[in-house]
């Protein structure tokens, strides 16, 4: 906080944005503009542009104190735990305790949750295992092998067994996977899973952030993109 670091990558643009908001230009809107590709960005360039009247122009001392206000807040929310993860990923060594736990943990009030990976021993009968929710692993991004069909196999397995699904990436999205990230989100999509399912995400350590601060175009598509079903996605 002793420094006034300007904003770089995204941030910058945003930033940029409302202070042209300030002089009453808003191209940023128009066809190709940057509002007009990720429309979903106006909600912060609004904010700073608020934010520019409080604490004054180029003020990043006080946007960063904003954003450690926003980060305690974060952690507040987070630190009044809401359920368990159960980490392993099949029932076969531990199909014996695990209706156990999940009974007392719903006593106190606490979900119980699962992600087994694609037909895992138990995978089909999570409800009588115990769980409150289980979210299906297609395992399709990490093995060029695995054909597209997976995804569509996965999504069938889900409605059969009223599964939630789970989304799977890693650093190589940069390196010539990041397609099965769009085959993730395609597939999800024409088999109804984005409109009616919980959804969870695996990114592999750094994966989303390097998309996030890449100058390359397709990062930033991709990253925008994926941004954009997450945000969007219809159920919470």
């Amino acid at each position: 906080l002793a420094t006034q670091l300007e904003a770089g990558s995204d941030p910058a643009k945003i930033y940029a944005l409302a202070m042209q908001w300030r002089e009453n230009d808003f191209s940023g809107f128009a066809e190709g503009g940057y509002l007009f590709r990720y429309p979903y960005q106006a909600g912060i360039v609004l904010f700073y542009y608020f934010l520019s009247f409080l604490f004054g122009v180029d003020n990043f001392i006080a946007l960063q104190l904003v954003n450690v206000i926003a980060l305690l807040v974060v952690y507040y929310l987070l630190a009044k735990l809401a359920g368990f993860y159960w980490i392993a990923e099949e029932a076969t060594n531990t199909r014996t305790i695990i209706y156990r736990v999940g009974e007392y943990l719903n006593k106190l009030d606490l979900s119980f949750n699962w992600i087994p990976w694609f037909r895992s021993d138990g995978f089909e009968e999570w409800k009588e295992l115990g769980f409150n929710y289980a979210y299906l692993q297609p395992n399709f991004f990490f093995n060029e092998t695995v054909p597209y069909s997976r995804l569509n196999d996965a999504c069938k397995l889900a409605k059969q067994f009223d599964l939630d699904m789970e989304m799977e990436f890693d650093e190589r999205v940069q390196t010539g996977f990041g397609y099965r990230l769009y085959d993730y989100m395609k597939a999800f999509k024409q088999n109804g899973c984005w409109h009616t399912k919980r959804l969870a995400y695996y990114q592999g350590c750094l994966a989303l952030y390097n998309l996030y601060v890449s100058d390359k175009k397709e990062d930033k598509d991709l990253y925008h993109t994926f941004c954009k079903f997450v945000v969007e996605h219809p159920v919470k």
